[in-house]
């Protein structure tokens, strides 16, 4: 059985997880997480998950763009399991070479990618598909008020999103991340 393979990104120490699906007669089986292929400086060579959630959303749905304040420390896996998105990461940590950079990842379940999020970028995505379900494990516990939201149409990050109907009223509610940096949030 083949293990899972690390691919290079634009955004450093952003993990693309590229696992082989070994099936045969009875059905498959995917690899989500090695911790002995991951990056040691993203995620000190082990990730405790204190969270895994599923998520199913349906085509026209775009989330986020989510990350926690610079005060918590998270990382986040995030695995498609059914259907297809686009994820785009954006890197959202100032000292960063590629701060206020983002990269587009293909999600699903057929091309077996996994990502994992370091701390300080944010991500959001749409659903391409009918509909999709995600699989993410995160090393935090969810706190509301140790969210960030940040606008995903915000001109400043320049993501040309797809069509899309459907956006939760958090999301909705984003602030730019202009205004994030000036109140001391980033």
């Amino acid at each position: 059985m083949g293990g899972l393979k690390l691919e290079a990104s634009e955004i450093g120490e952003l993990e693309i997880l590229k696992s082989p699906l070994n099936s045969d007669v009875r059905g498959f089986l995917r690899v989500i997480y090695d911790r002995g292929i991951s990056n040691p400086r993203v995620v000190n060579g082990n990730i405790l998950f204190q969270r895994i959630i599923m998520v199913n959303s349906k085509r026209g749905t775009l989330r986020g763009i989510h990350k926690a304040r610079k005060d918590v420390h998270e990382v986040k896996l995030v695995a498609c399991v059914s259907g297809k998105i686009r994820e785009i990461v954006v890197d959202l940590r100032p000292k960063s070479p590629t701060f206020k950079k983002h990269t587009e990842i293909i999600l699903e379940a057929k091309n077996n990618c996994v990502i994992i999020i370091p701390n300080g970028c944010g991500h959001a995505y749409e659903v391409l598909s009918k509909e999709a379900t995600l699989i993410y494990g995160l090393n935090t516990s969810y706190s509301p008020e140790k969210e960030l939201i940040i606008n995903a149409l915000d001109p400043e990050l320049n993501i040309d999103w797809g069509d899309f109907k459907f956006r939760s009223s958090k999301d909705l509610l984003a602030e730019n991340l202009a205004s994030l940096i000036e109140d001391n949030l980033i």
